[in-house]
This record gives C-alpha cells, structure tokens and sequence, in this order.
C-alpha cells in the first residue's frame, strides 16, 4: 500500500468518526424520570429546565422495540468487500426512530418493520428469478403499511464462492 492509498484511508476514518460523533452527540441534557400521575408507562422529560412531554428518545432506547434476531449492530447494508457498513443503529437515527406503545416508528410515526433479503447464493438455485420476484412483492406490500428496513442477507461484504 502506497503513502497516497494510506493517507486516503486514514482521511476517510476520521471523517466517518466525525459524522458519527455529530450524528450522536446530544444535543440537549435530558432527565427521564416515570410519571405514574400522568399516564401509566409515560415519561416526564426535562430539557434545558422545560418540561416536555413530546420527548424523542435517543436510538438506544429502541432497542427494547427491536425484533428477536435483530440488534443495534445488525448489518442493513454493506459494500462489497465489507466497506460503507450501516448498521441498524445508523439506520434508525437516520429515520428518527423512537419506541412508541412498545412499537419501533419513524419520524412520522409510521411503525418499522425489518425484512431479511434473500439471494446470497453462490450458485443460485434454478427459481432464483421467481424467488426474487416473490421477495420485491412482499417488500411492496409491507412499504403501504411499514416503513421497511431491508436486513442484507450478506453482513460480511465479502463475494460468495
């Protein structure tokens, strides 16, 4: 590896790590705190000393909403040969994602759903074509009721045999 490739590649870390931090660093200080008087289950929120009651939780609050089998760090999308990973952390904080009634939403409310995709085969099996067909219809369907997180179904990156 040359000086040049090496430099590219250390600018590159450093800018990813700089949008991650300003992607995730709070913005306000919050304190949660349970309000049974209120409502059962709802949140009291101050922030900058104002009471909220329309509180955003951070990504990490999700992951109590997050399906069986998937996690914070399950891979979304990945370049071939494992680079540009996005994660379902990164995915979420894109979409606003919050956990509301103990349900994964958007931004608009509109409740998230996840899809594991198909088609990582090394040699496809011979209704390959129907089976992809198959998968962008149910992928349809879901899109007018959920807004869909497509779960790739090679999290390595890395070219199948």
């Amino acid at each position: 590896m040359n000086k040049k490739t090496t430099l590219v590649i250390v600018l590159v870390v450093i800018i990813v790590a700089l949008l991650a931090y300003i992607t995730f660093k709070p913005k306000n200080t919050a304190i949660v705190s349970s309000d049974s008087a209120t409502a059962p289950n709802s949140q009291t929120t101050t922030i900058n000393n104002q009471n909220q009651t329309d509180y955003q939780p951070a990504v990490s609050d999700v992951s109590s909403c997050l399906p069986n089998g998937v996690s914070n760090d399950t891979v979304v999308s990945i370049d071939m040969g494992g680079s540009n990973k996005v994660t379902v952390e990164q995915k979420l904080a894109t979409l606003k994602a919050s956990c509301s009634n103990n349900q994964l939403v958007d931004g608009n409310k509109k409740p998230i759903t996840f899809y594991n995709l198909i088609g990582c085969w090394g040699t496809p099996p011979p209704d390959y074509q129907q089976s992809l067909r198959d998968q962008d219809n149910a992928i349809k369907a879901l899109q007018t009721k959920y807004t869909v997180i497509t779960l790739t179904c090679d999290p390595s990156g890395m070219p199948l045999p």
